[in-house]
């Protein structure tokens, strides 16, 4: 992966924290930022995105200093130590807000980690509706959006007619037929596409959707 310290990362705060992609990167010294994006879980952090959260750290600093200091000069260890610790104030723990970064990014990726999840995302109702949101949220920012598929054997959607698994929460069982009846309409979405990659090539398919490159050629 070339370059890696200057590739740096906005990972949606409903994204859990210490993540293995988030592991991964960071291992590779891929900076990644905590942020609620409009669309998707990863995009690239643009140079205006991360001005955008230096200054609110910044603020943040400001006021958590000021919070302290209205009360007097530290007198004791724990004060100055409390004192020390904003001042290297993590912007993991910034309330950044989800509009703080709209405007800063064309790509996002929306990861599936597993086929239950194509099915609850794009076979229920109320599910399937918040998706269909998203695609929109995304046409009306210029966002061109890739639902990554985590899956060990298939390599393309047109695969997914194949799979079949009972699902014991809605005991039954599911077909790739149902699934795909759910994602065709919003394949058909022009700004939108579905890939499908294997666990321990997300980091490196996610990076190059978001460059703009062939996930195909990784090399």
């Amino acid at each position: 992966m070339n370059n890696a310290n200057q590739i740096k990362i906005i990972q949606d705060t409903r994204e859990p924290q210490n993540n293995p992609q988030e592991i991964y990167m960071v291992s590779r010294g891929i900076k990644v930022y905590h942020a609620p994006l409009v669309v998707g879980d990863y995009a690239l952090c643009s140079p205006e995105a991360e001005h955008m959260f230096n200054l609110i750290q910044t603020d943040r600093r400001k006021n958590l200093r000021h919070e302290i200091l209205k009360k007097g000069e530290p007198t004791t260890k724990e004060e100055w130590a409390r004192l020390k610790a904003i001042d290297a104030y993590d912007q993991s723990e910034l309330n950044i807000a989800r509009v703080d970064s709209v405007g800063t990014f064309d790509r996002a990726v929306d990861l599936k980690r597993s086929i239950k999840e194509i099915r609850t995302n794009f076979c229920q109702a109320a599910e399937r509706r918040r998706i269909e949101r998203e695609c929109y949220r995304a046409k009306n920012l210029g966002i061109h959006l890739t639902f990554l598929i985590l899956h060990e054997t298939l390599t393309d959607i047109d695969e997914l007619t194949t799979v079949m698994y009972h699902d014991y929460d809605i005991g039954r069982t599911v077909t790739g037929e149902e699934l795909m009846d759910g994602i065709d309409p919003i394949r058909a979405l022009p700004w939108v596409d579905f890939k499908l990659c294997r666990y321990n090539r997300t980091v490196q398919t996610m990076l190059a959707i978001l460059q703009g490159r062939d996930p195909g050629d990784l090399s």
